[in-house]
């Protein structure tokens, strides 16, 4: 008896995992399926129709008809540039919080976490009238330090709670050691790489998906790729094909990325999640 409910068992989280990819990966295939098939029939649904007018035309007209590699260049340049600057301020805010408890501290800790809760369309106007002060509008330099202050918050929290999980034990040897607290600090970053190449995917991801405050702040020198998605809605329609051949285009780097940092990104997520 108990085996075959370990057997039903099995099969239910089978069932639910295929289910699951199904889910999830139906839409990415549908995605490049339409990005392969000709404008006529890119509203179609039957699947026999797509199979059968399969094509690398749109693929051909984004990149002969668009500034696709532009926009790459700048997304890769933006959002490569907050990440870095985040990742570093956000280590060395997350050790401060984790290692000096007080009261100023835990009340700017919430602070930073309130910061999060705030809907983006609410600080696109005065983050517009400041960056026309500046004269940041439509340069890289406006949307790296929008960016930067937008991620700053997940990335602090997501480093206290990685500095947290090393005991206090080996940041004192460190001091007995004759370190600096800043030495100790560099020392420990090794122990939390996989909670530091985390918090660089989610915050590359977050920046790379944005659209709000690339739309509002780019005119033609800054676009990204999120808004030249946007560009492909013309006074005839909308260019279905080259929209799908672009969102495939968008999904290569943020697969290559997650590839290579897979190991380092499953050990910062369950970094501190067993503690005794």
């Amino acid at each position: 008896m108990m085996l075959k409910s370990t057997h039903i068992t099995s099969f239910v989280e089978y069932l639910t995992l295929l289910i699951g990819t199904i889910w999830v990966v139906s839409p990415i295939v549908w995605l490049i399926l339409q990005s392969l098939t000709l404008r006529g029939y890119i509203l179609e649904l039957s699947l026999e129709k797509i199979l059968s007018s399969l094509t690398f035309q749109n693929y051909a007209l984004l990149f002969l008809e668009s500034s696709i590699l532009r926009y790459l260049r700048n997304s890769l340049l933006i959002n490569g540039l907050s990440t870095l600057i985040v990742v570093i301020i956000g280590a060395m805010a997350g050790y401060a919080f984790s290692r000096y408890q007080s009261k100023l501290f835990e009340n700017l800790k919430f602070w930073y976490l309130s910061t999060q809760m705030i809907p983006p369309i609410c600080a696109v106007l005065p983050v517009f009238v400041m960056m026309i002060a500046l004269d940041l509008v439509d340069t890289h330099q406006g949307l790296i330090w929008v960016y930067t202050a937008t991620n700053l918050p997940f990335a602090v929290w997501m480093s206290a709670g990685f500095f947290e999980g090393i005991p206090k034990e080996i940041e004192e040897a460190f001091l007995v050691d004759g370190c600096t607290p800043f030495q100790a600090f560099l020392r420990m970053l090794p122990l939390i790489k996989g909670g530091l190449a985390a918090t660089s995917v989610f915050t590359f991801l977050m920046g790379w998906n944005e659209f709000l405050f690339a739309f509002i702040l780019t005119r033609f020198e800054a676009i990204t790729l999120p808004v030249g998605l946007s560009q492909f809605k013309t006074i005839v329609g909308l260019e279905w094909g080259e929209m799908a051949a672009m969102g495939v285009f968008m999904l290569v780097p943020v697969i290559v990325l997650s590839a290579i940092l897979q190991k380092h990104l499953i050990r910062g997520l369950t970094f501190g999640a067993v503690k005794e």
